[in-house]
C-alpha cells in the first residue's frame, strides 16, 4: 500500500523518516517581520517593574538547572508525522478508479 501511496505524493522511504514535517523551518516573510517588531518593542519598553521574590526565586532555580532564558535553537520534532501520510491517503480515497 505504501508503494501505491507514492503515486499520490508520499515520499519514498516514508517509514524510515523521509519526508516528515515538510514545512519545518519555512516561515513567511510576514512572520519574520512580526517577530522582529515584537522583539524591538520589548527591547524599547520603559517602566520595567522590579521582580517579586517569587520571580527572583524562580529565576535562580532556572539558572541552577541550566535553563538559560533567551534564544533557543528550535529542533525538528522527532516524533512520527502522520499528516503527510493522511494527505496522500485522502487523495487515494478520492481517486475514483
Amino acid at each position: 500500500m505504501l508503494s501505491t501511496l507514492e503515486f499520490f505524493g508520499l515520499p519514498r522511504h516514508y517509514m524510515e523518516g523521509n519526508g516528515h514535517f515538510p514545512m519545518w523551518g519555512k516561515e513567511s516573510a510576514a512572520d519574520k517581520l512580526a517577530a522582529q517588531r515584537k522583539k524591538q518593542a520589548a527591547k524599547n519598553a520603559k517602566g520595567k517593574k522590579p521582580l517579586t521574590k517569587a520571580e527572583q526565586k524562580a529565576m535562580k532555580m532556572r539558572r541552577e538547572r541550566g535553563l538559560v532564558e533567551g534564544v533557543e535553537e528550535e529542533q525538528k520534532p522527532t516524533h512520527f508525522d502522520i499528516s503527510v501520510f493522511l494527505g496522500c491517503f485522502k487523495r487515494l480515497v478520492r481517486c475514483d478508479g
